[in-house]
């Protein structure tokens, strides 16, 4: 029995797949079942896939159903209780699987294991994104974002089926944490482990107004009923701001500040809202573009661009080719 597997979905990513499957099988840790399911794939996915001649490899091919129909069945695939997820699109840094492994085999309690990570194009690091340490603190974080990355979390098998696995739909991810929270351990690792690939075709803006659309009604039910339980908010300034933060990205973003307004003076001792009212003073345009393009964790990147960790990673992406 291999120490975990490695699942893998892909879509018509022929493009990528290459250097996600090299990130993968170059692993410090290597007793792996790869197991890669492509979701009726219409270009040469398979042609590439075959090309390793790797036999951790387990190549399932089945009729196009969604990213959450195909994980399940991923999952049914895996034969190990450690699962390792990943995207065809993205980059593994070499010892992300032997961290992730190593952590949640020391410390039993833990069902999900992430990390931080980083987002790119092409060969160009943009920003980094990291993500609260404890299992709380992601608990919390949930009323507003998914703070674990899926495509780079190592998870026991067992406990997310039990959960009832991914719904198909969108946001599969979220929508099952949100979910199984109270029944999943949750921990991200303080060290950037994943390079996400920023493709810019997917923020068009329909594409983002459908987006926050479904985000909003996937969290609907945790905000109307039991909000503060749900989510182990402390005080009633503290709902007003998480109120006011998921107008800001997913609803009537000109409705954030009727929640923020209500901490008075308060307010000042808040930069990310000043930041965020000044921000909406602009025409919608310019809203939507500093939101989807990350423009704070840019800024954070540009602040820190001499950094060790940020050398590292530049120095790992420009040799991915």
């Amino acid at each position: 029995m291999r120490k975990l597997s490695v699942l893998m979905t892909t879509y018509n990513n022929a493009g990528y797949l290459p250097f996600s499957i090299k990130s993968i099988l170059n692993q410090t840790l290597s007793d792996f079942d790869f197991i890669i399911i492509d979701d009726g794939s219409e270009d040469n996915s398979k042609e590439i896939i075959d090309g390793f001649k790797d036999d951790r490899i387990k190549y399932f091919k089945i009729q196009n159903s969604g990213l959450g129909a195909a994980l399940n069945y991923g999952l049914a695939k895996c034969e190990t209780e450690l699962v390792a997820r990943m995207d065809a699109d993205d980059i593994s840094l070499p010892e992300r699987l032997q961290k992730q492994y190593d952590f949640i085999s020391q410390r039993k309690k833990y069902d999900v294991v992430s990390s931080w990570y980083a987002a790119f194009e092409n060969s160009k690091l943009l920003y980094s994104i990291k993500t609260p340490e404890s299992d709380e603190q992601i608990k919390k974080r949930f009323a507003l974002h998914s703070e674990v990355i899926h495509a780079g979390m190592l998870y026991k098998k067992e406990k997310i089926i039990t959960a009832g696995g991914y719904t198909p739909g969108v946001f599969e991810d979220y929508e099952l944490w949100l979910r199984a929270k109270d029944k999943l351990c949750f921990y991200n690792i303080q060290e950037v482990l994943l390079l996400v690939r920023y493709r810019k075709n997917s923020f068009s803006r329909e594409n983002i107004t459908e987006k926050n659309k479904l985000v909003y009604a996937i969290q609907e039910p945790y905000y109307r009923d039991n909000f503060k339980n749900n989510f182990s908010i402390e005080s009633n300034e503290e709902e007003y701001e998480y109120r006011g933060w998921r107008e800001f990205f997913y609803g009537a973003e000109k409705k954030a500040p009727s929640y923020w307004n209500k901490f008075g003076a308060g307010v000042f001792l808040k930069p990310r809202i000043i930041l965020a009212k000044i921000v909406l003073l602009f025409p919608n345009k310019f809203v939507l573009w500093f939101k989807e393009n990350r423009i704070k964790f840019r800024l954070e990147y540009l602040l820190s661009y001499f950094s060790h960790q940020n050398s590292v990673l530049r120095k790992f992406l420009s040799q991915q080719s």
